[in-house]
């Protein structure tokens, strides 16, 4: 695999972010029933995957539950369900018409002590072994599945809310770790960035770390409220406290942005050979593995051309790129991405005047490997598609 070399940045990066978010209290909103037992025991039943779904796409952080866990560990404290150090303002059961009599029993019981238990759409109509329920559900609410959020949110049980924007795509995960309130935020949108607004229960200043650049930077937050720009398929972390250090820059909120033009030379290397050949000179970018140009390559793409500087656009944006993508300017390596955004800080390069760039691109070998599964996928573009630009941050 002609990627492979950039496996080692991508453990970097995991490494970089797992240290952040380790050892850390998961702060979290509800549990989900681990709910087998309403598809084994028959009857009318809703996967609790649906219910999964609905609490993500609402900013409802959840952790998945078992019985024997809820069995074994749970407490029920200030109505809360509390299991080792997590603490969940709700317990979520997706719609089963029939279940185990011993786990309606115990969901009762948490009730009794003021847990709101609440399943999906009805109640259960019967146990599996016949007994009489009818005492049980008198502790259980039922609540529409497309529902379930707004219910949540009016009890209070929830962590962060949306004030501006489509968040249907935003992922997070909120830890307490010593002094710092520090969240992970990612957008699980292939094509589009993602521009919101959230409301979160921490305020003041707080950090902005990109970990796969490795680079921090700083903002604040006076009232709780966080704008957050994530390009399509990228994660940031924020974290909030007060021991930061001193001489961190301020995040760049925005930017100018300057289409450009560039053309290049471009060279073919498969992932067999050693050799480049040229594939053409002075060209606008295109799709490499088009029908219609090399439709199976496997292999590296180099494009070599020269600009001009523009004062203060000290920033490369390469726009849509097919696969992976590092940048070698006036012989110095910028860095390497391997998803959005293909952003590169030239500034530490950048000379007045006229520049030497050289991109290395890597495309996806599933279009020259094809497999039972992939001969049927749709595979990405192959090379740097265009939408070249130059950054100015303001």
């Amino acid at each position: 695999n002609p990627q492979y070399p950039l496996f080692k940045r991508l453990a970097e990066y995991m490494n970089r972010t797992s240290h952040i978010l380790f050892g850390g209290r998961h702060i979290v909103s509800a549990a989900v029933y681990y709910n087998a037992d309403g598809e084994w025991c028959g009857g009318k039943n809703q996967l609790f995957q649906y219910v999964a779904k609905q609490l993500t796409q609402n900013l409802i952080d959840f952790d998945i539950v078992p019985f024997d866990i809820l069995k074994e560990s749970a407490q029920v404290t200030d109505s809360k369900l509390v299991i080792q150090e997590e603490t969940f303002g709700a317990l979520v059961v997706s719609e089963s018409e029939i279940l185990p009599f011993d786990l309606l029993f115990l969901l009762a019981e948490l009730a009794k002590k003021g847990l709101p238990v609440i399943f999906t759409e009805s109640l259960p109509s019967q146990s599996a072994e016949k007994r009489d329920i009818s005492e049980l559900l008198q502790y259980f609410t039922a609540v529409p599945t497309q529902e379930l959020a707004q219910y949540l949110r009016g009890l209070g049980i929830y962590d962060i809310s949306v004030k501006q924007g489509d968040a249907s795509h935003l992922r997070f995960h909120h830890i307490i770790r010593e002094s710092s309130s520090v969240y992970m935020f990612s957008n699980e949108d292939a094509a589009h960035d993602l521009n919101v607004t959230l409301t979160l229960p921490d305020k003041g200043d707080y950090l902005v770390y990109d970990a796969w650049s490795n680079r921090c930077f700083c903002d604040s937050s006076p009232n709780g409220d966080l704008p957050l720009h994530i390009e399509k398929g990228n994660a940031l972390i924020i974290a909030f406290g007060d021991d930061f250090p001193n001489g961190i820059l301020q995040y760049p909120q925005s930017y100018q942005r300057l289409p450009v033009d560039m053309r290049f030379d471009i060279a073919l290397r498969d992932a067999k050979s050693s050799e480049f050949v040229p594939l053409a000179h002075d060209s606008a970018c295109f799709d490499i593995t088009a029908p219609d140009k090399v439709p199976h390559f496997n292999g590296e793409i180099l494009y070599r051309t020269n600009f001009t500087a523009i004062p203060g656009y000290t920033v490369l944006d390469l726009g849509d790129v097919g696969e992976t993508a590092c940048v070698v300017l006036n012989g110095k390596e910028i860095g390497c991405r391997i998803n959005p955004p293909y952003r590169f800080d030239l500034s530490e390069a950048l000379s007045d005047g006229e520049n030497q760039l050289e991109i290395s691109v890597i495309a996806n070998n599933a279009h020259a490997l094809r497999d039972l599964l992939s001969g049927y996928s749709w595979l990405p573009p192959s090379g740097i598609i265009g939408g070249i630009s130059l950054l100015k941050y303001l």
